[in-house]
């Protein structure tokens, strides 16, 4: 079971149009960080000796009122390489007393590992 903390930061910055249709940048003056200690599971399960399912799914609170990171995919194996294609879901809950009140980020993803040295076949 993976556990650990997690610290963060932000300082938004953007960009919105005036009534007249012209861009007008903005950015917030307030900066700082959060510490937050997250638990999880990390896991794959091999359903042939090349292709997996991989996802993990961890959970945390501390100085924000929660944190969720979730992801689940499939992968292929080749001899020192791993393709992996998936699905991420994040969520930071900051509180009511942060700049930024809330963050998600959400949608697909896809990787590529590298093995360097002897790689096991699970």
């Amino acid at each position: 079971m993976p556990a650990g903390a997690t610290s963060g930061s932000s300082q938004p910055s953007g960009s919105k149009r005036s009534r007249h249709f012209r861009p007008v940048s903005f950015k917030e003056s307030e900066s700082g960080s959060r510490w937050d200690a997250l638990v999880g599971v990390r896991a794959q399960y091999d359903f042939s000796d090349r292709w997996y399912i991989p996802y993990y799914a961890d959970v945390g609170t501390g100085e924000s009122d929660y944190v969720v990171d979730l992801l689940g995919g499939v992968g292929y194996r080749f001899q020192r390489l791993d393709l992996l294609a998936g699905w991420r879901y994040m969520k930071y809950d900051f509180g009511d007393d942060w700049v930024m009140k809330t963050m998600t980020i959400n949608g697909p993803l896809v990787g590529v590992e590298f093995s360097f040295g002897s790689k096991s076949t699970h």
